[in-house]
């Protein structure tokens, strides 16, 4: 009788393979038990809770069910659990005659010599928010682009916003030099000044990844949604800062809750969230602040709130 065999011989394209029987395989056990996994997990939500501030951190998008992790988040993550990066590039191409500019950056997040968690991230300049570019009308006279549709009371026309850096000149409604500019998506003539910020987007993607891979966070947050963002080079769209002193607000119907009323926090972090999910530029917003006769957040009213979200999750043609 032959001894039993302890493993196969699989044939390969080029070599016979040993394989270890199926009786030899043991079966995939959890590292911890149930109360250490709860205790884990409770720290971790806890951590969330007190350390971590939605809009600097992170940030919820309205019909996104996770919030997204953004980089100031991840950072704060490494530091609780005491994580170093290093970071390598895995694809560099940079065409300065098309203007195009592609990083894949490998992160590799580890403790004590350990590697704990990896993630990769990339980003190319002819992603549509780097590659083009929403023109505005430009001032013919201070050639600043701050020109905004006068209100039908004030005798319309074309009005050079001097809240937004302009001269105070306004034209006519039909005045060729504003009427005929393109405005709208036109393609980035100046793909070269965005090398910087796309080198350090792949960088962030990446570090980002590896955090939730390290930190087993990804079933507390995304990342997709807030990459979709328009921006300065890292932080998110911020609004102006609010003056020293708030206005009074407008007449409510008595109860605080008419339409007339401010609109609340909640719907102030809806809009701002709508408008980074939309790559709405900082410069639509105040432009489209300026068609509703103000100058911040806090002077938007309830009636305002529907329409506002309503051209905050249009995105451009």
């Amino acid at each position: 009788m032959e001894p039993e065999k302890s493993e196969q011989i699989i044939e390969g394209p080029t070599a016979l393979v040993p394989q270890p029987s199926p009786m030899q395989l043991e079966p995939l056990r959890p590292v911890m038990d149930l109360a250490m996994a709860k205790e884990r997990l409770a720290q971790f939500q806890e951590f969330v809770s007190f350390y971590l501030k939605e809009g600097e951190d992170y940030g919820t998008i309205p019909g996104v069910k996770k919030p997204s992790l953004w980089k100031s988040g991840a950072d704060k993550l490494c530091e609780l659990y005491g994580l170093e990066e290093t970071v390598r590039e895995l694809r560099v191409t940079e065409n300065w005659d098309t203007g195009l500019f592609d990083y894949t950056i490998h992160c590799t997040l580890s403790r004590n010599g350990l590697v704990r968690g990896v993630g990769v991230g990339s980003c190319s300049s002819y992603e549509s928010k780097y590659r083009y570019r929403d023109a505005q009308r430009k001032c013919p006279i201070c050639v600043q682009e701050t020109i905004i549709k006068g209100k039908e009371e004030f005798g319309g026309g074309w009005l050079c916003w001097t809240k937004r850096g302009g001269c105070g000149a306004k034209f006519a409604d039909q005045a060729p030099e504003i009427a005929g500019q393109v405005v709208g998506k036109i393609t980035n003539p100046d793909m070269a000044d965005v090398k910087n910020t796309i080198l350090k987007m792949a960088k962030k993607r990446a570090k980002i990844d590896a955090t939730l891979a390290a930190t087993r966070s990804s079933g507390r947050f995304t990342q997709d949604v807030e990459d979709q963002r328009v921006v300065t080079e890292e932080e998110p769209l911020h609004e102006a800062p609010p003056p020293d002193v708030t206005p009074p607000p407008r007449p409510t119907n008595g109860n605080g809750n008419g339409s007339t009323a401010p609109i609340t926090a909640t719907q102030k972090r809806a809009f701002w969230s709508a408008c980074k999910q939309a790559a709405k530029t900082e410069k639509q917003v105040l432009d489209y602040f300026g068609s509703l006769g103000i100058e911040r957040t806090e002077e938007m009213r309830k009636q305002d709130f529907e329409p506002a979200m309503k051209w905050a999750i249009a995105r451009e043609a």
